[in-house]
């Protein structure tokens, strides 16, 4: 299964150099989770900015803009959606209400073709069961508390036990 990891550094302690090696080592280590891409997603310059290759972690060049705040990751083992097709890797960028917003995923959706037709959600080249979350959020128009609870009602609504574990965030403010 796939492997989440990020920082942030609202204090500024580290330069953009020290937190790309930092996010480097990070990524590394979470290769153990898989290895077939790899991805990033930050602020930077009051914008967000995606970086996702088909790589394992160890051969990404990390290179963060030094006002980078606030980095999330994420290793791929693929599981639906060829890795060698980028789009299909993660993280995902999407927009909500007006406001850009990435997202990572790890595990199986087991009701993504389901809720593809039970929401009428766009067709799409992306082949991951993880894009439905962010299309759901598209969809709600808001990206807040109450629409990540709602989400989370959606994805887990088939199972008994459900334990999202995605980043979700919003790139407004940092």
């Amino acid at each position: 299964m796939c492997c989440l990891f990020g920082m942030i550094d609202y204090g500024r302690y580290f330069t953009g150099r020290q937190r790309s090696q930092i996010l480097s080592v990070l990524a590394t280590e979470c290769e153990a989770r898989g290895t077939d891409a790899t991805g990033l997603a930050y602020n930077s310059r009051s914008e967000l900015h995606v970086y996702k290759r088909p790589l394992p972690a160890h051969k990404l060049h990390i290179r963060l803009l030094n006002d980078a705040r606030v980095i999330m990751g994420h290793t791929r083992m693929m599981t639906q959606g060829s890795a060698k097709k980028n789009y299909n890797n993660h993280t995902f960028r999407g927009s909500a209400g007006g406001f850009p917003f990435a997202l990572a995923h790890n595990g199986v959706l087991h009701n993504d073709l389901l809720l593809r037709k039970e929401q009428k959600l766009p067709k799409t080249k992306i082949e991951t069961d993880s894009f439905v979350a962010v299309q759901l959020l598209e969809q709600q128009k808001a990206l807040d508390f109450d629409s990540l609870k709602r989400l989370s009602h959606k994805l887990c609504k088939p199972q008994k036990e459900c334990r999202i574990e995605s980043r979700v965030w919003r790139f407004d403010k940092w």
